[in-house]
């Protein structure tokens, strides 16, 4: 795995196939994975489980789609599947929205209490409502969920990092 802060490995050649393949991997991976991952994160708030299992789905699958894409590293490539799978997630909120709202309006407001209003859609923005509220659990849920979120970008990174 190439080291993204040594300036030489900038220098390398960018070869113009791969960077298409790279991007429109990217893009379809960070698209479907999304709603794919918004489709389990909703059944798991149905089930009253906030941790974001979805989330290290997609970012697995979006590392693995541009792994797939190239033929010769370069060291942008794990920084656009970064970029992807921001991505992906705004796909995965907007399908849990879609979700609640389509079956459940009851489900609508507590997904817009939960994540909406208590940090917008930030989980590491809840410790602030632990503060707040003084609520031992979801201060605890919260930090699990920050920890899911670094572990899908580590995933991620490395995952597009790794090649063919």
């Amino acid at each position: 795995m190439a080291n993204m802060f040594n300036k030489n490995n900038w220098k390398e050649p960018i070869y113009k196939n791969d960077l298409i393949n790279v991007i429109l991997n990217g893009l379809i991976a960070g698209i479907f994975g999304g709603l794919l991952a918004g489709a389990i994160d909703y059944l798991f708030i149905m089930l009253n489980s906030y941790i974001t299992f979805g989330l290290v789905i997609l970012a697995y699958l979006v590392g693995w789609r541009i792994s797939k894409g190239y033929y010769s590293f370069h060291v942008l490539y794990p920084i656009i599947s970064i970029a992807c799978l921001t991505l992906g997630l705004a796909f995965s909120f907007a399908m849990e929205l879609l979700l609640s709202v389509q079956f459940n309006f009851q489900a609508f407001f507590q997904f817009l209490g939960t994540y909406v209003l208590s940090g917008f859609y930030m989980p590491f923005a809840n410790p602030i409502i632990f503060i707040i509220n003084g609520n031992v659990i979801s201060f605890l849920l919260s930090v699990i969920s920050l920890a899911c979120y670094v572990m899908a970008y580590i995933i991620c990174y490395k995952v597009a990092s790794k090649g063919r």
